[in-house]
């Protein structure tokens, strides 16, 4: 029997150094938050681990106020779109936030397919 849904999988920097082959088997798509990883890592490392994923990838960027998490340090434009640029195909995502503007946005010639989002920790739905 075919599914009709995707788990997704959000990562950081610490949950991509670390994952093992078994870990992902049950997941299909890996939502990547640019905001919880170092340019560093985004610069070196980043490119590799997506290519062994061998997964479509959510890419997330989240401001403070949009998450309950915090951000490791503020990425340029430049540094989000030479990500961007390596996976530019409609099989991977932007996640773009509505309440807020966003590099995503501005992204030229984007094929990926888009999510809008919106996140409001003060007046969630009951």
């Amino acid at each position: 029997m075919k599914k009709n849904y995707n788990i997704v999988l959000t990562v950081d920097e610490k949950d991509l150094s670390n994952f093992k082959k078994k870990e992902l088997e049950i997941v299909d798509i890996i939502e990547i938050r640019l905001d919880l990883l170092s340019v560093k890592f985004i610069k070196t490392k980043l490119e590799k681990k997506i290519n062994n994923l061998k997964k479509p990838v959510i890419f997330t960027i989240r401001k403070q106020k949009d998450s309950s998490l915090k951000s490791l340090e503020k990425i340029s434009a430049e540094t989000v779109f030479e990500i961007l640029d390596k996976y530019n195909s409609r099989t991977n995502f932007l996640d773009i936030e509505l309440n807020s503007e966003s590099n995503f946005e501005k992204y030229p010639n984007s094929k990926f397919s888009k999510i809008y989002s919106f996140h409001d920790f003060k007046n969630t739905i009951s």
